[in-house]
């Protein structure tokens, strides 16, 4: 019976190294653009002078277990040194250059950013943040790599694991609990989530709003959505004819991924979601690629010419081989394993307790060991239901002069009438999303630090002064069958110079 677990697990949790490799690209690509995305509003996210001081982080968002390098020092100097270290880490684990140590670097670093600023993150950050977990016991530079050209060593090509076994598990949980979360009756018998997320002016993209004129196709799309989460996870371990089945699960929530990220903006997600997918391809799917892959793009190693000016540590590399072998031993392995097992199990429970009902719980050291390892997970996007409060944004500012302007539209004359295009004053999706959580009642104690913010900031960069700022927002709540609403107004928050 033993036995036969064993070789099922062996079989159904085996990864292909080349696989991971190329989902170590991936990731190393999605990293750079999140860093530089990031870095673009780094006073704003991230100091105390934007709009998410310490003190708001200590009072309302601290939990035991967490930790971050950006709340050491204030200084902005501080600040820029560890963006321009995650930048460089993140090159170097695109490439596969010492990049176990690059992997462990990344994510000290992704679970302190995330930490620093929990309003701007959505679902993506939570799956790259723990899959760079995962990442770290996986063989990502077996392939495509660096170290492999300054390495003599032959390399297996599967991989089987307790890390192995904690990704796939991973990319499982994303999907099927994701699905499982959507309760409401527009995800599973009406199937008009998709026309309610599709209503959201700041997050449907053009091909989202030609998709809204078919009702009938989006109720389809919803349902199918729903059932695809459920059952194309599962795909991923039926025991016979796994090349087809996880194939045809990995394409299916690839395809998924795309569908989401061409019609909502959702920043970053789509591309970590088919990022991470790739690392699970089997190796009959890889070798179809491969001989397939263009002869020119063969021809233009990049790999080659980064191998021969970036030096290769012998020393060091020869001091990490040998910490390797001594931690390689029957009894540290053993205890490695078990305790990734552990976590597996923990990961589990945690999301299986997410679930309305369920019973189970995670205890407080437990809960304090995910969060300081950064395993936490909530994977209810668009879940229970889709939000229907729409609407846009007006900050009135009264100026000096006695005017009033709307410094949100760069100081148009203020209106409360509804933009041509909402998403034209949406400066990215973390600044989205953190207007998301503005409006939720639960989050209404970080108003008032933004409205500071934008007040300063208004006055640091405009001539034309202001001395009060009112945040209004005129909701627009979406009703079913595209009925027409009349937008209310309301005041969010009020701020002086004083």
């Amino acid at each position: 019976m033993i036995e036969k677990i064993h070789q099922y697990c062996t079989k159904q949790f085996s990864l292909d190294t080349r696989a991971l490799s190329l989902m170590r690209i991936c990731l190393g690509m999605v990293l750079l653009a999140d860093w530089i995305i990031r870095f673009s509003s780094l006073t704003a996210h991230y100091t105390n002078e934007g709009l998410m001081p310490t003190e708001l982080l200590y009072t309302h968002n601290w939990k035991q277990g967490y930790y971050s390098l950006f709340l050491i020092s204030d200084s902005i100097y501080w600040q820029y040194s560890l963006f321009i270290t995650a930048i460089i880490f993140s090159f170097l684990f695109l490439i596969g250059y010492f990049t176990r140590f690059a992997t462990f670097i990344l994510c000290i670093l992704i679970i302190s950013i995330h930490v620093r600023n929990p309003y701007i993150l959505q679902g993506g950050d939570e799956l790259l943040r723990i899959s760079l977990f995962w990442c770290l016991f996986l063989p990502l530079s077996n392939h495509y790599s660096v170290d492999k050209l300054q390495s003599n060593k032959i390399d297996e090509k599967k991989i089987f694991s307790a890390a192995s076994i904690g990704l796939m598990l991973l990319l499982f949980s994303v999907y099927f609990f994701s699905a499982l979360l959507k309760t409401s009756d527009e995800w599973r018998t009406e199937g008009s989530a998709l026309y309610y997320a599709l209503s959201l002016d700041q997050m449907a993209l053009p091909l989202g709003k030609v998709l809204y004129n078919y009702p009938t196709l989006m109720k389809y799309i919803t349902l199918s959505v729903f059932y695809l989460e459920i059952i194309a996870p599962l795909l991923f371990f039926i025991p016979f004819k796994k090349k087809y089945f996880r194939s045809v699960g990995i394409i299916s929530l690839i395809l998924l991924n795309i569908g989401i990220g061409s019609t909502l903006l959702v920043g970053l997600f789509f591309l970590i979601g088919i990022s991470t997918l790739i690392g699970l391809f089997p190796s009959e799917l890889i070798d179809w690629k491969v001989k397939r892959f263009p002869q020119v793009l063969k021809k233009i190693n990049l790999l080659t010419y980064l191998n021969k000016i970036l030096p290769a540590f012998s020393g060091t590399r020869k001091l990490g081989d040998k910490l390797k072998i001594s931690f390689s031993n029957f009894y540290t392995q053993t205890l490695l394993t078990f305790s990734l097992i552990f976590l597996i199990c923990l990961s589990l429970i945690w999301n299986i307790g997410n679930i309305k009902g369920s019973g189970l719980t995670v205890s407080s050291p437990f809960k304090t060991l995910n969060y300081s390892l950064g395993l936490h997970q909530d994977w209810g996007m668009f879940a229970p239901s889709v939000l229907k409060d729409d609407g846009w944004y007006v900050l009135d500012a009264h100026t000096i002069q006695n005017k009033h302007i709307d410094i949100y539209k760069e100081g148009k004359e203020t209106s409360l009438e509804k933009p041509e295009d909402v998403m034209k004053y949406i400066k990215g999706d973390r600044w989205r999303k953190y207007e998301e959580n503005f409006l939720m009642v639960e989050y209404e104690f970080i108003r008032p630090y933004f409205c500071k913010y934008a007040l300063r900031q208004w006055n640091e960069t405009h001539s034309e002064k202001i001395d009060s700022l009112s945040i209004i927002y005129m909701k627009e709540r979406t009703l079913s069958d595209y009925q027409k609403v009349i937008p209310t107004k309301e005041v969010l928050c009020n701020c002086t110079t004083n």
